[in-house]
Order: C-alpha cells, then sequence, then structure tokens
C-alpha cells in the first residue's frame, strides 16, 4: 500500500507555532536574546528574581496587597513547576513504590502462614 500524501502541508509543531507567536513580538535586536532565552532549562533563576522582586515589594510597597498577593502566586506556580517529576524520576518513584508493596506483601504472607 503507498502512504496517502497529505493534501496541505503539514502544521508545525505546537512549540514552533508558540515560538512564531512571540517572535512576532520581539524587534530585531531582541531576537538573540530570545534565542538564547530558548536554550535554558530549570527554573532556578526565575524563582530567585521573584524573590527579590517579593522582597523589594515587600520594602518598598508593602501595602500594596493585590500586586503581592500575585507575586507570592507567581512564585508557588514556580515552585510547584519546579519541582515537577521528570518521567524518569515518575517512573523510579513508580518502582520504589511498587518494591515496597512487594516486600509488605512478603511480610504479611510471611506472617500469615506462621
Amino acid at each position: 500500500m503507498t502512504p496517502r500524501t497529505p493534501s496541505r502541508s503539514p502544521e508545525p509543531a505546537p512549540d514552533t507555532e508558540t515560538r512564531r507567536f512571540y517572535e512576532r513580538a520581539i524587534d530585531e535586536a531582541g531576537r538573540d536574546d530570545f534565542i538564547e532565552a530558548l536554550e535554558l532549562d530549570g527554573l532556578d533563576e526565575e524563582v530567585a528574581i521573584l524573590r527579590l522582586h517579593l522582597r523589594r515589594l515587600l520594602t518598598d510597597s508593602p501595602e500594596d496587597a493585590r500586586v503581592l498577593q500575585a507575586g507570592v502566586r507567581l512564585l508557588i506556580s514556580a515552585l510547584l513547576a519546579q519541582r515537577r517529576l521528570t518521567d524518569r524520576e515518575a517512573e523510579g518513584i513508580g518502582e520504589a513504590v511498587a518494591a515496597v508493596v512487594e516486600q509488605f506483601s512478603d511480610v504479611m504472607r510471611g506472617a500469615l502462614d506462621a
């Protein structure tokens, strides 16, 4: 069987589509920075900057509760995202839990047999 030829050109991957969307909002001078930012992985620096901004807000504008609340909410979201498990971590934890369950079952069977 011959593979079917698509009637239209394939759509770009979602990441590419998103990148193009944001790239349009960046001037020529900022494009190199944008490309460099795409290479970064992790949220450590972003979390640190959010903490610095929150500290500055607490010092300079403690009465602006709405902005402080939004900043804290953003920091919490970033921390949660930072701590999310990768597939490998989740698999490792799943294997560890399975091993504990097996050991527990063995212990319980031994206790029942005795």
